[in-house]
């Protein structure tokens, strides 16, 4: 399952998106205004052959974006496939087309019903969709019914994300550091007490490291090695990491950023 959700995109190029037949897509409630790109289209999606999948593109707010396609599809091959846009805002008068269908006639027709397109004419929203209408050789795109007033977009991240340790440093334990910090690749723990233990958590409180130490005062992780998530993430991926420390003395817990 591939989620791209709660996020603002504003003033940036474009978003390309690969889809792969076989996955389970949800793309929604993300807020994308004022951007533009020089190649053309906005968000660019690709249905590549492969099994059967969903794609979900919804609640999403499109506002005063420049592009010559603000969403450009094409698929070729997933026979099994219906993609459906539904209660989005395509508010993008200087953009040509909100959706341009250049998904082969004879695949599945394309379900955009429930939007709002900043008017509620069917002319209006024909002159801003691309579909068999316009060149016989695509499929269409359904719109009806037509929104008569935006949505409302929450791009609120959910509250279940592990918050990670506080930073323990307690009277009886010396100083101890992480350098570099942030790093690109690997960084090494000094400490004045001797290190017992080390383990590397990632943000969703998952151990992706840890290893076992015969008292030494200097211990080297490198994110290149063997780093791994039981949750299937990228072990080494870039992003916020927290180090728990056994020492001698107890144990101290500090963030590092992997770039």
């Amino acid at each position: 399952t591939i989620t791209i959700t709660n996020n603002t995109f504003n003033g940036n190029e474009k978003i390309s998106y690969l889809y792969d037949g076989g996955d389970t897509t949800n793309f929604t409630n993300n807020i994308i205004h004022n951007n533009s790109s020089s190649s053309g289209n906005g968000c660019h999606f690709i249905y590549s052959s492969g099994s059967p999948g969903i794609f979900k593109f919804e609640n999403n707010d499109f506002r005063n974006n420049t592009y010559a396609n603000v969403i450009y599809l094409f698929g070729g091959g997933v026979l099994n496939l219906t993609p459906t846009f539904k209660n989005n805002n395509f508010i993008d008068p200087l953009s040509n087309y909100e959706i341009y269908n250049d998904v082969p006639f004879g695949l599945p027709d394309i379900y955009a019903d429930s939007n709002y397109w900043g008017g509620t004419s069917t002319a209006h929203v024909d002159s801003i969709v691309f579909d068999y209408f316009d060149f016989a050789d695509v499929s269409v795109v359904y719109y009806a019914p037509i929104l008569t007033a935006p949505i409302i977009v929450d791009t609120t991240c959910q509250t279940n994300i592990w918050a990670g340790f506080s930073e323990l440093n307690s009277n009886k334990i010396e100083q101890i550091t992480l350098f570099p910090n942030p790093t690109s690749s690997s960084f090494t723990i000094t400490s004045t007490d001797k290190i017992e233990s080390v383990k590397l958590y990632n943000v969703l409180g998952e151990v992706v490291w840890q290893n076992k130490y015969n008292n030494v005062t200097n211990a080297t992780i490198d994110f290149t090695g063997n780093i791994s998530s039981p949750s299937g993430r990228s072990g080494g991926a870039a992003g916020i990491y927290f180090v728990e420390i056994n020492t001698e003395k107890g144990i101290v817990r500090k963030k590092i950023i992997k770039e």
